[in-house]
């Protein structure tokens, strides 16, 4: 997936909206060769396990435990990986 944003650049509500309409123009367009879940059931089901799995995941993907209060970024990032996680 190539999208304009990174999770990583997601730091307040705007920058998560601007990450959103890229998400959702990447899926409109058909540029989805990344995504292993392109159903909403399957997009859903992936950002769920995600969740279950956040502890290792976000360590792999950060280096740092998940936050304890949720940041901007990381709902990029759960809503980045719900494409692809299964």
């Amino acid at each position: 997936m190539a999208l304009a944003r990174r999770p990583d650049d997601v730091k307040s509500r705007e920058d998560l909206f601007d990450f959103i309409t890229d998400l959702a123009e990447e899926f409109e367009t058909g540029n989805t060769a990344g995504w292993r879940n392109r159903t909403l059931p399957e997009y859903l089901d992936g950002m769920s396990s995600w969740l279950l799995a956040a502890d290792g995941a976000y360590r792999n993907l950060k280096g740092t435990p998940v936050p304890e209060q949720p940041t901007w970024e990381l709902v990029a990032w759960m809503l980045w990986a719900a494409t692809d996680h299964e």
